[in-house]
């Protein structure tokens, strides 16, 4: 069995990538976001993650909730570095 000599680029490579976001409004003041996003190596390597957002709009305020990996898929991204697992996140933001 002959082993195929890969370098460290082609492993790292992407051969396909697709993201795809939604975005609507529920109410008057809430907003929501979804993404997805799929990616193939050209080892033959895939992952898909999903993200999902919240933004509540307040007068002059803004409140986030993001959902990110939501499935907890392990990949990586360039470089060779693990992307985190599953998180949640909470923003705020004031315009003036």
């Amino acid at each position: 069995m002959k082993i195929k000599s890969l370098s460290r680029y082609s492993l790292n490579t992407l051969k396909h990538q697709f993201i795809t976001r939604f975005s609507s409004k529920l109410f008057k003041n809430v907003r929501q976001n979804i993404i997805h996003k799929h990616a193939e190596r050209t080892v033959g390597t895939s992952y898909n993650v999903w993200d999902a957002s919240i933004i509540v709009d307040v007068n002059k305020f803004s409140f986030t909730i993001t959902a990110n990996n939501i499935f907890d898929a392990e990949y990586i991204e360039t470089g060779y570095v693990p992307m985190p697992p599953s998180n949640v996140l909470f923003g705020f933001r004031y315009s003036f």
